[in-house]
């Protein structure tokens, strides 16, 4: 990893902690500059990534400040959100769809799966889920099952740009057509998440995902529109 990729990793950290909340004013670019023997266009470099994605606002004469951006909210697990007991992973194959779906080349190094979050035997949420070997320098299964964002930060991997669609389809247009029904969504009313998170021009991440329409507007009720 490069010193830029470094100072990411820490900011990510402090974010993900909560130390450093929504509303603080981070340490400045020339701490972080001592802190890491770099100099300050490295820092600005690094910090640059945190204020596209809407994490860091910069304040003249205050430095940066930490955004109340509810679009970066993936830092938190989702896991987190609800009290779940369980969460299923399983590894899955390619096919003509969900290349099509995810916008995806089956030949790019992609470990590709659905992760299911049950809250007592009820399921919450389904999702498929492409991650980028090229980006991730290690896939670990059971790390991912728990929280991918926190696997992202982990490896010190900068999100740089996020994007999130909601988007109304049928039912038998949606890759988790079979769990529609257990969501408790109807033919015609399936709400669908999709995310992409992407770092250094690449995607990270390209995630499809469905949710309990009992839970959905405990978690969507902020955030109903498009985001780029």
């Amino acid at each position: 990893m490069t010193i830029k990729d470094y100072i990411g990793r820490y900011i990510n950290l402090k974010l993900q902690s909560n130390e450093w909340k929504p509303g603080d004013k981070i340490i400045s670019e020339q701490q972080l500059a001592i802190k890491f023997d770099c100099s300050r266009s490295t820092v600005r470099q690094a910090l640059s990534s945190f204020v596209y994605s809407g994490a860091l606002i910069p304040s003249k004469g205050r430095g940066y400040i930490v955004s109340n951006d509810a679009n970066f909210k993936f830092l938190e697990s989702f896991s987190s959100r609800f009290k779940l007991t369980d969460i299923f992973l399983e590894e899955i194959e390619f096919s003509e769809r969900i290349i099509n779906k995810l916008k995806i080349d089956e030949n790019e190094n992609i470990f590709l799966f659905v992760k299911k979050y049950y809250k007592d035997e009820e399921l919450v949420a389904a999702q498929i889920t492409a991650l980028n070997k090229n980006v991730f320098w290690e896939i670990d299964s059971e790390a991912i099952k728990k929280s991918i964002s926190k696997e992202i930060l982990k490896q010190g991997i900068t999100v740089e740009k996020i994007k999130i669609h909601l988007k109304m389809i049928e039912s038998s247009k949606s890759l988790l057509e079979s769990e529609a029904i257990k969501l408790n969504w109807k033919n015609g009313e399936l709400i669908e998440e999709d995310i992409t998170l992407l770092s250094k021009g690449k995607f990270i991440e390209r995630t499809i995902r469905v949710i309990n329409k009992n839970y959905f507007d405990f978690v969507f009720h902020k955030n109903k529109r498009n985001t780029q």
